[in-house]
């Protein structure tokens, strides 16, 4: 008697959804963004966010009758959902003449690796950490496989964003980033904030961990 494994698949396969799951979910901006619930599902090749402002133009409120006045804009912004997918050929018989030929099970037939759950931990924080950078960095321009599948965020952003390098919030120009004016350009960054913006409960300031190390180690030493 033995065990007949024939109508099983391959282990990895198995864990198909847990593996993207952790791959997507495991890039610290995708998990803050979908725990705000800020995520569309469902959406193939583009779709439009439908877009409304208003303002709010105060008149004197002593007199009846009625003066309309302020404005009410609807725009739209198309989200084009980038196509990614990671390909690899493992071949199991490769490592029979390695050590890791004591990963292998018995006999010539392989259907499962010892380390198959090593492996998928590895692949998806892997794909996270890519994933991660290319939230940010990503551009379909872009002559890196990893960042050109989809537009990231700060391309998104453009020339739209508040430019806080100068002499107005800064009192001059940064070419580095360093421990001797990180705290200044953190503060920099800090007035450039619209005040709509920066009254917002989520309002938050984000940077690198590099930068982020930075900041911390000339705070420390302040």
């Amino acid at each position: 008697m033995s065990f007949n494994v024939s109508a099983l698949t391959n282990y990895t396969i198995e864990n198909q959804d847990q593996l993207v799951s952790a791959a997507v979910l495991g890039a610290k901006t995708a998990t803050l963004i979908k725990n705000q619930g800020n995520v569309m599902v469902g959406v193939k090749s583009a779709e439009k966010i439908n877009i409304m402002d208003t303002d709010a133009v105060f008149q004197a409120g002593g007199t009846c009758g009625f003066s309309a006045s302020g404005t009410t804009t609807f725009t739209q912004r198309t989200v084009t959902p980038g196509k990614i997918k990671v390909n690899e050929s493992l071949c199991p018989k490769d490592l029979e003449a390695k050590y890791l030929q004591k990963a292998l099970p018995e006999g010539s037939r392989y259907d499962s690796i010892a380390f198959a759950a090593d492996y998928t931990d590895k692949k998806s924080a892997r794909i996270a950490a890519q994933l991660e950078t290319a939230i940010w960095q990503g551009s379909t321009g872009s002559a890196n496989v990893n960042l050109n599948k989809f537009q990231g965020l700060v391309t998104l952003i453009g020339s739209s964003a508040v430019e806080a390098n100068n002499a107005t919030y800064y009192g001059g120009t940064a070419t580095a980033i360093t421990t001797a004016n990180v705290v200044a350009i953190f503060d920099a960054l800090y007035k450039a904030i619209p005040a709509t913006v920066v009254s917002k409960d989520d309002m938050t300031i984000w940077c690198g961990q590099d930068v982020f190390r930075t900041y911390t180690i000339a705070l420390k030493n302040a």
